[in-house]
């Protein structure tokens, strides 16, 4: 298991790449091909939120969480406007509640 924790860790990404640099351990980098999901990860709600980055890099550790401070929207915000693939990447938002079947909409 890795935890990244930012400013001691930066994650890059382009359509094709997510590169996790963390200080004092090294980098990792996966091609598009290697990640499964990217998702939100919740510890604790307002103090522990980050993304967690599924994947089949055999080399690297299974659990891979990122760290930072804010919302884990705005880190896969950023992923989608640097064109990695949206299949891959976990909502943005949570999913609105579904209205009781038969019901109008108002």
């Amino acid at each position: 298991m890795l935890n990244a924790t930012w400013p001691f860790a930066k994650l890059c990404a382009s359509k094709e790449w997510i590169v996790l640099k963390v200080t004092f351990i090294g980098e990792y980098t996966f091609h598009a091909s290697q990640i499964v999901a990217v998702e939100k990860y919740t510890f604790i709600p307002f103090l522990g939120w980050g993304i967690r980055i599924h994947h089949r890099a055999g080399n690297y550790p299974k659990k891979i969480i990122f760290w930072f401070l804010g919302f884990p929207s705005t880190v896969l915000g950023f992923l989608r406007e640097e064109g990695f693939p949206e299949e891959k990447l976990g909502p943005t938002h949570p999913p609105l509640p579904a209205a009781p079947s038969g019901s109008a909409p108002s």
